[in-house]
């Protein structure tokens, strides 16, 4: 028998626990397919985000997102989503968190999108970081089971400008990363490496990423967002999730589900960015934003460019 909520990836444990306790929770799953959409659900009765996060330890794969109903929060690997509630503008309870939060949305618990050892690779991809180029990629000897993603970029300033953006950022994240010491035996998520992480982010980047959750600006921006039509309100939802702290919970070694492999500048605004993954569907959401706030336009995937493996130099 199907558990509650099967079909939401990730966000199937919040569904069961809503039952337990008694919840009615509404789902389109089956529906959603039919119709070739993600599947979604809401939590009835619904929980603030404030309540939410007090109950649950929410991981980078799952990202919190502003609607008109409320709070929603999206499985980045499949699209799923799953509707909570709440004022946009409250503010979050001070003090630490609960004791005994569950975890849920992290890679490292998710054993079918994280296939390597933690920090594996990290220093010869600084190498290849370092010195760029475009090579057929072969399998790693440290994850011999890594697959690999294509990504063609296409961008507003020169592409060597791009990539040259996203080669120091890169650097500067893999120079923290590859000396930080092992993450915590209990599994929690490592302040110390989050913050470094962030320290680690250059200027520039920094100035691009979204005002902190709670901020007034960000706060007067959720607000302003729900008049706007729905594509752009979306948009709005989806850069307002990428704050400094956001950005880094993303690139700490337990949780970046990517390694840049090798990149080349193809024209004046296109880039072809080859990237190791761990296994088949793990996200590349926040390269996608790090390509973003570098100068790109638009990131397409192998099915969308028609971009492959083993292209000869050009």
């Amino acid at each position: 028998m199907a558990a509650p909520g099967d079909g939401l990836g990730l966000l199937q444990p919040m569904v069961t626990d809503a039952v337990t306790a008694g919840g009615e929770p509404r789902l389109w799953i089956g529906q959603a397919l039919v119709r070739g959409d993600p599947p979604g659900g809401r939590l009835v009765p619904a929980p603030s985000r404030v309540e939410v996060e007090q109950r649950w330890d929410v991981g980078p794969l799952l990202a919190w997102l502003a609607d008109r109903k409320g709070w929603v929060l999206e499985d980045t690997t499949t699209l799923a989503t799953l509707g909570v509630g709440g004022h946009l503008a409250e503010q979050p309870v001070e003090g630490d968190p609960p004791a005994g939060r569950r975890r849920i949305g992290y890679a490292a618990d998710t054993p079918r999108l994280w296939d390597w050892p933690v920090g594996a690779g990290d220093a010869s991809e600084l190498a290849r970081v370092r010195r760029p180029g475009w090579d057929p990629p072969e399998p790693a000897a440290d994850w011999p089971s890594v697959r690999h993603a294509a990504r063609r970029v296409r961008t507003e300033d020169p592409a060597e400008v791009v990539l040259g953006r996203f080669l120091e950022l890169m650097g500067s994240v893999l120079e923290v990363t590859t000396t930080l010491p092992p993450p915590p035996a209990d599994g929690g998520e490592d302040a110390g490496a989050v913050g470094a992480v962030v320290a680690a982010l250059p200027g520039w980047f920094r100035e691009a990423c979204a005002p902190e959750w709670w901020s007034p600006e960000a706060v007067a921006r959720r607000v302003a967002m729900l008049d706007l039509p729905g594509g752009r309100r979306r948009r709005e939802a989806w850069e307002l999730r990428w704050t400094e702290r956001e950005v880094a919970r993303g690139l700490v070694p337990t949780e970046r589900t990517w390694r840049v492999h090798s990149a080349q500048v193809v024209d004046e605004h296109l880039l072809d960015l080859a990237c190791e993954v761990p296994a088949l569907g793990s996200p590349t959401t926040s390269l996608k934003w790090l390509l973003r706030v570098c100068g790109a336009t638009s990131c397409l995937s192998p099915q969308e460019s028609g971009l492959r493996f083993g292209l000869p130099r050009r």
